[in-house]
């Protein structure tokens, strides 16, 4: 499926993450690779949380602001599917999601495309 090699992937694991966001990213990274994207994404929730609670605030602010990120990006992409459409896919997009990346703009999120009314 070419539209997943698109979608951006999970953050990886840094060298001052505990053992369990460590191991809660490597267990995201497997999920999403094998194309199972909503237990990457609970996973990737979980590595936050654990974040958290080694009290890594910063850290568990940009795990769970990257499991939002691919939540709403599967969101549209399922909507657009959907409605038979393509979601459009921003090719400045951040890849992979995480610390190092800046956010697009302030939780905006790429315009839809107009819609056309299919009245007679």
């Amino acid at each position: 499926m070419a539209d997943e090699l698109s979608l951006p992937s999970v953050p990886e694991p840094q060298p001052d993450d505990s053992e369990d966001v460590s191991w809660a990213l490597s267990t995201a990274e497997a999920m999403w690779a094998r194309g199972d994207h909503a237990e990457g994404i609970k996973w990737l929730r979980k590595a936050a949380e654990a974040a958290a609670d080694a009290e890594h605030d910063v850290r568990a602010l940009e795990l769970a602001k990257a499991a939002s990120d691919l939540a709403s990006l599967l969101a549209r992409r399922s909507a657009a599917d959907q409605s038979g459409a393509h979601a459009p896919v921003n090719a400045s997009a951040p890849t992979p999601l995480g610390p190092a990346v800046a956010p697009q703009g302030a939780g905006s999120a790429p315009p839809s495309p107009p819609r056309t009314s299919a009245t007679p």
